[in-house]
């Protein structure tokens, strides 16, 4: 008996003076990365309140946007047809620009949006991504003129379509195809 180990004595002891739990486990902060993967479900499920809870997590926490999550948020609104609110986002990484906020009042951004999530994008830049995003949503909208006026504001940035933006406009087109008579 004395080299055996009951079951009770296998079992860790309650102590006061042992490892509190947050010195045991590192307590996790969520990271951008993360917020950006359940605002991507979120746009596939279309459950706007999700992506709109993430952003407000994302304030919460303090975690800075980069364009991979703001075109995650931009996906999001359009895939729920709020393309006006996806337009407010996207104006956000362009700011100093101009000739593409005239392209994006052209595709229907108007001034002050009370819908639009508050973010920090600060030091985040109009991408491709970002674009492409809200390609599929001014589609949906406007059509092959949206198209036009996306390409207009993409080399007025001076960023060049790439296989999604073929992949966006295929995919229009053959929704199209198929409601046509």
């Amino acid at each position: 008996r004395e080299n055996s180990i009951t079951a009770d004595e296998n079992k860790p002891k309650a102590s006061n003076s042992g490892p509190v739990a947050s010195q045991r486990y590192p307590t996790l902060s969520p990271d951008i990365a993360t917020f950006t993967m359940l605002t991507n479900y979120a746009a596939r499920m279309r459950d706007l309140s999700l992506a709109v809870d993430m952003a407000q997590r994302v304030k919460h926490f303090g975690v800075r946007a980069d364009d991979i999550y703001i075109t995650a948020l931009v996906r999001a609104y359009c895939a729920v047809g709020r393309v006006s609110v996806a337009l407010h986002i996207t104006a956000t990484t362009c700011k100093d620009r101009p000739s593409a906020l005239s392209l994006l009042r052209d595709l229907g951004l108007k001034d002050g949006h009370s819908d639009e999530p508050v973010l920090d994008s600060t030091g985040v830049g109009i991408s491709i991504r970002i674009l492409n995003a809200l390609l599929k949503g001014v589609l949906d909208e406007k059509g092959l003129p949206g198209m036009t006026l996306i390409t207009r504001l993409m080399r007025d940035v001076g960023l060049q379509p790439n296989e999604e933006t073929i992949e966006v406009l295929m995919s229009y087109l053959t929704s199209q195809e198929k409601v046509s008579p």
